[in-house]
């Protein structure tokens, strides 16, 4: 599956209608898109960023839904007055959703990264390490990486049921983390903690087999 990613900012005091208007106008137009298999967003309301995303069953889908995606970023813009950021997309190396009872807002950590693409894969092999570990630890909801392979960009994101949970497994995997760093010849390791207030994920039948 792959994710476009648009990131924005805004008045902290129009967060709230932002996440509305993508929730109620945006997200399901582009339910009716070929190959859309959902969204999320994440925002830090005391700075006034965060993140949309949505995620197309394949690198076609997402292809072919750019226009869509240009439409949806301005109609939002207009709407709301976010300032969009940054577009980026990925190839998603890891999902796992979690638990099905996990209520919103949940609590994500974000660490984002560039390295090798050439070495991508055995970033991700040891990120696949680190998940019996991770999901082990108390208020654990969901677990993702992706990689840009052109531009060896790379993301995990780990969700909680709360800050504590969210703070308390931050050193966990603190020495296997920085070895999957060296795996992919990383750099600019940036981390940061958000609140997700959208969850609208349907994963196709054969991803659900996978997992």
């Amino acid at each position: 599956m792959y994710l476009r990613v648009t990131a924005f900012k805004s008045d902290p005091a129009k967060i709230d209608g932002g996440v509305a208007y993508l929730r109620d106008k945006i997200i399901p137009a582009l339910k009716q898109a070929p190959g859309f298999v959902g969204a999320t967003c994440i925002v830090d309301r005391e700075k006034g960023e965060g993140a949309a995303s949505t995620i197309w069953e394949t690198l076609e889908a997402m292809n072919n839904a750019e226009q869509l995606g240009q439409q949806s970023r301005t109609q939002s813009a207009e709407a709301t007055g976010l300032e969009i950021m940054d577009v980026d997309r990925f190839e998603i190396t890891i999902l796992e959703m979690g638990r099905p009872d996990a209520v919103i807002p949940r609590y994500t950590r974000l660490i984002t990264a560039y390295g090798d693409p050439s070495k991508a894969d055995a970033a991700v092999q040891g990120l696949r390490g680190t998940l019996p570990k991770l999901k082990a630890q108390p208020g654990f909801v969901g677990f993702a990486s992706g990689v840009n392979r052109a531009t060896g960009r790379g993301f995990t994101t780990s969700t909680w049921d709360t800050p504590e949970h969210r703070e308390a497994s931050y050193a966990v995997i603190a020495q296997e983390r920085q070895q999957i760093l060296d795996s992919g010849a990383m750099y600019g390791m940036d981390m940061r903690n958000f609140e997700t207030v959208i969850v609208d994920v349907k994963l196709p039948a054969a991803a659900q087999q996978g997992r």
